[in-house]
């Protein structure tokens, strides 16, 4: 193609989103590959420490990186 429009699958990427809720409480994520070499995930959810819902939440970040060949 020529006209100067590239979709992301032209140049190697690819995105993933992800949600959801655990215990009642709201998870989230996303993903990003770049060429297929190199990818990037980031998620948080949250986990209860007291007796029940919405007490004493603890919420969790996490990060990977990854390069494959």
């Amino acid at each position: 193609m020529s006209d100067g429009k590239y979709s992301f699958r032209q140049v190697g990427l690819a995105v993933r989103l992800a949600g959801g809720f655990r215990g009642g409480y709201p998870t989230a994520g996303v993903g990003v590959e770049l060429l297929r070499v190199f990818t990037l995930d980031l998620v948080t959810w949250a986990e209860e420490l007291g007796y029940y819902t919405g007490q004493d939440e603890e919420r969790v970040y996490m990060a990977q990186i990854s390069l494959g060949f």
